[in-house]
């Protein structure tokens, strides 16, 4: 079999409450298990560096440190659902859920070093 990427998935537990606007983060890092600092800050992206689709609508691009406008919204996410990340060798990073693909991000990652997950269980979303 030929290797296509990275992948990683997770399932949605719970839901606390619709209410909010605001659901996970997920994406990639360079930054190994054992370079994460012991306190981060109030935001993910502060992880240097990550490349992170969802908050409330929004991607980071941790190579050019810069936000832009994210079509998925993963405060939609229900008790159930699967979430995947995929990086392709080509280093697109895409999210998928129940195995369909929901967002592609508009910056390429860089695919020359290792590469780690990253999920923040902003909002109200359990994992």
């Amino acid at each position: 079999r030929r290797r296509i990427g990275w992948y990683f998935e997770l399932c949605i537990e719970a839901i606390e409450d619709h209410a909010s606007e605001e659901g996970l983060a997920v994406g990639v890092t360079r930054c190994g298990p054992a370079d994460v600092p012991a306190e981060l800050s109030e935001s993910i992206n502060e992880l240097d560096p990550c490349w992170l689709l969802g908050f409330d609508g929004q991607q980071w691009d941790g190579g050019d440190l810069c936000w832009h406008p994210c079509p998925w919204h993963s405060w939609e996410l229900s008790k159930g659902d699967h979430v995947g990340v995929l990086v392709t060798l080509a280093g697109i990073l895409r999210v998928l859920v129940n195995g369909k693909a929901v967002v592609e991000a508009c910056f390429r990652v860089p695919t020359d070093a290792p590469l780690f997950a990253v999920v923040d269980l902003i909002g109200a979303t359990r994992a």
